[in-house]
């Protein structure tokens, strides 16, 4: 049930809410995107899973003429550009670690300086395609352009004839924070229960547990799942020798180095400790 509700179902920020209805996006992230439309040719989301990247910004670019690239199998796979294209899409970024299979793309993005590159990650900006950022043609959105602010959170509810007091939709923006993978496991709760409360909170950060289980630790090998789950329980965070003495993993250097090129869950900070984002 749990796994039904929580993951194969969801339909992240920039929700698609009835059929002919515009998905909810937050007005600044609607203004940046189109004053970096006409500025930048690159336009790079890194965030982590669940901040809605994806249907976000189809909403963004539906009404423009858009090629997408593949990228399954960890390769930029493409045969030519088609006539008329406005937008080259790349969802799911960080499978492609290859740093020649990188520099394919940014090749093509050098050749075509007529067309806007749209491209998806879980991961930060890759090495091969840092030169674009210091040129001034690419920018990036970070997970807090794509996090719901209050206006947002509620105008989301209301588009599911979801009505809440202004103070039960202060407690959601501060529980949940705007986390659209959360707000969409809330609303569905919401349809049940007309009230907002730490019960249903519970029930959202379970499920949430369980949609984080599958389509983020899962996927990584068994050293990587096992530090993860050595570490999780330092909230102020830990040091590179603290992850190796906790996990026993004498190259746990490395497995942090391969969490952050593939997530943004991880963050460095100044006092050179790693933070679960």
């Amino acid at each position: 049930m749990f796994l039904e509700s929580a993951a194969v179902k969801l339909h992240l920020s920039g929700v698609k809410m009835k059929e002919n209805t515009a998905a909810v996006i937050k007005t600044s992230l609607k203004e940046k995107f189109s004053s970096k439309w006409d500025e930048c040719s690159v336009l790079f989301f890194s965030a982590p899973c669940g901040c809605g990247k994806t249907t976000t910004v189809r909403e963004l670019i539906a009404r423009k003429r858009v090629q997408e690239i593949d990228v399954t199998d960890g390769k930029v796979v493409f045969d030519s550009v088609k006539k008329n294209c406005d937008v080259i899409f790349i969802d799911d970024f960080q499978i492609v670690q290859d740093r020649n299979e990188q520099q394919i793309l940014a090749e093509l993005i050098r050749r075509k300086n007529d067309l806007h590159f749209v491209i998806l990650s879980r991961g930060p900006v890759p090495g091969a395609l840092m030169p674009f950022i210091f040129d001034g043609k690419l920018e990036t959105f970070s997970t807090e352009d794509l996090l719901f602010d209050r206006l947002t959170t509620q105008k989301f509810l209301e588009a599911y004839g979801i009505k809440m007091p202004a103070n039960d939709i202060s407690a959601i923006q501060q529980d949940i924070k705007g986390y659209p993978a959360a707000m969409e496991i809330l609303r569905r709760k919401l349809i049940e229960s007309a009230e907002y409360s730490k019960n249903i909170y519970n029930e959202v950060k379970r499920d949430l547990f369980i949609y984080y289980d599958e389509t983020v630790y899962r996927r990584y090998d068994d050293d990587i799942r096992s530090l993860l789950l050595c570490m999780a329980s330092f909230e102020e965070g830990f040091s590179l020798e603290l992850a190796r003495m906790v996990s026993g993993n004498s190259n746990a250097g490395e497995l942090i180095e391969e969490i952050m090129k593939t997530s943004t869950m991880l963050r460095f900070d100044s006092d050179e400790n790693y933070n679960f984002w």
